[in-house]
């Protein structure tokens, strides 16, 4: 099955999403590198597959022509964008303590 890597709805189309192809729950981008099964954060450009031109921001829609939905067997659980997590990674370092 594959799922939204916002909101972790299931996608019913068949195939590819295309470029443009949009989520019917969040309206997030299908065709993002966060759903791509090449998508690995280990990798340089958090890219498995040897892609030409690398993605900046890997939960918006792109033109990558190697990207291939990933299938999972359950739902992901509610990830964030790499962005948003290391701005609160930075903002934890100077949070006050109680």
């Amino acid at each position: 099955m594959k799922y939204c890597f916002k909101c972790s709805a299931a996608w019913d189309g068949n195939g590819q999403p295309g470029f443009g192809e949009i989520c019917p729950k969040c309206r997030a981008d299908l065709h993002a590198c966060l759903n791509c099964k090449f998508y690995d954060t280990s990798k340089s450009n958090q890219c498995f597959a040897n892609v030409e031109e690398p993605v900046i921001y890997k939960d918006r829609f792109n033109f990558c022509e190697e990207y291939r939905f990933a299938e999972k067997n359950s739902p992901p659980s509610q990830t964030k964008a790499p962005s948003t997590k290391s701005k609160e990674a930075f903002n934890n370092l100077f949070k006050k303590k109680p």
